[in-house]
This record gives structure tokens, sequence and C-alpha cells, in this order.
């Protein structure tokens, strides 16, 4: 099946948050089908996982069933850029759910902490 690089979003660890590297890919896919539309007849926008000696990485492109159909060049460069302008405008760090389960292990604490001392 071919396929054509689109890029990628997010910012995880391999092989460590492959999931948190998955849901990244996947809201990418969901703002692209959202500002470029849906993808041409025959094309999906799909989530591709490539092997490393560090661990997988997924990386988000355009697969199409015909190998004679020509790459839809206009499509691809449309979500290019508006992957990159989805990518840089998130900040990762901050929704990365193992920084957000830190916060909540320390709302925890503190209410602990204020039953104490009640």
């Amino acid at each position: 099946m071919p396929w054509e690089h689109i890029g990628n979003c997010g910012y995880a660890q391999v092989p460590h948050e492959r999931e948190w590297m998955e849901c990244c890919m996947e809201l990418g896919i969901v703002y692209l089908r959202h500002v470029c539309g849906d993808p041409p007849p025959g094309c999906e926008i799909d989530i591709m996982w490539h092997e490393h000696e560090l661990g997988n990485y997924a990386t988000i492109g355009l697969l199409w069933g015909d190998p004679q159909t020509d790459v839809p060049w206009e499509y691809v460069n449309r979500c290019e850029t508006a992957l990159a302008a989805f990518h840089e405008a998130v900040s990762w760090s901050e929704i990365n759910p193992t920084t957000i389960q830190g916060l909540f292990e320390t709302d925890k604490t503190d209410k602990d902490e204020e039953g104490e001392s009640s």
C-alpha cells in the first residue's frame, strides 16, 4: 500500500509512552480532518509505525490502495502545514498524562495533609 509521510505531533518517550504517542497522532488526525477535510477518494490518513533500534515510533501519513494512483500532493501539502501548526500550538508537555497524573498525586497529598490538620 503506497504511503506518503505527512508529519508527526506531540512529544512522547519511546517506548515507554507508546499509548501517549498514539494518542497524540490520533489528535493530529482529527485536527487534519477538521482543517483539511476528508482525504481524496481511495485514500486515508492513518498512523504508520516505524521500527527503530531504540523503539518503534509513529508518524502520520496518507495511504492509498492503488500503486498507480498519483500522490495527491495538494492535499498532502495542506496537511503538512496544518499538522505543523497544530503541533506548535499545543503545549504537549503540559497535557502529557505523566505530568497530569503527577498533579493528581499532588492534589491528593495536599488534601490528605489538609484533612490531618483539621
